[in-house]
Parts: structure tokens; sequence; C-alpha cells
């Protein structure tokens, strides 16, 4: 299972102009980390969807939104926009089940 751990991190409010097109933007990330077997989870940032709030701290997976298949290819992809679903951990070690 893909686990991704969301800290509490401060969210980064980007502001500006767009060099290419002149028009203003507004947006947020958010710091989170993809535990893929490595000695360290690697660091990304995730998009805060404009009027919501950040992802809370803790453990998620993939939702099922997060993998299509391309429609000219016929190849699996990952989607652009994509949900992030809670997991509990089990205390006994097996992994974790999603909510």
């Amino acid at each position: 299972m893909i686990r991704i751990e969301v800290t509490a991190e401060p969210v980064e409010r980007l502001q500006g102009k767009s060099k290419k097109t002149g028009a203003d933007f507004d947006f947020s990330r958010q710091p989170a980390y993809l535990h893929n077997g490595h000695a360290y989870p690697d660091r990304f940032m995730l998009s805060v969807k404009s009027g919501e709030a950040p992802m809370r701290p803790g453990f998620y997976t993939l939702g099922a939104n997060a993998i299509e298949v391309n429609r000219e290819t016929g190849r699996l992809g990952f989607a652009y926009d994509f949900d992030l679903v809670p997991v509990e951990s089990n205390p006994l070690g097996d992994g974790a089940k999603g909510k």
C-alpha cells in the first residue's frame, strides 16, 4: 500500500502575476511525505484547493481515482487531481486499513 504522511508543517501560499499571461494567481500547497520503502520518505507538495482547508495531519493512501487509463495510449498513469483516503494503523503491525 502507498502511504502518504501529512504533518503539521505550515501551508505555503503563493500569490503573484503570471509572467506569461499577466494573470493574477493565488494558490496554496502543503508539504507531505511519500513512504516508499527507502530509508527516509520523499517530500512533495500537495495542492490545497481554493476555499478548502488543508489536509489534517495523519497517514493517507491514494484514492481509487488516483490511477487512470490514458485514452490515447491505453497505459496506466496518475491522475492530475486525486483523493487521499485516511488510513488507520493496525497496532499489531499488519499494515493499514481504509476508513
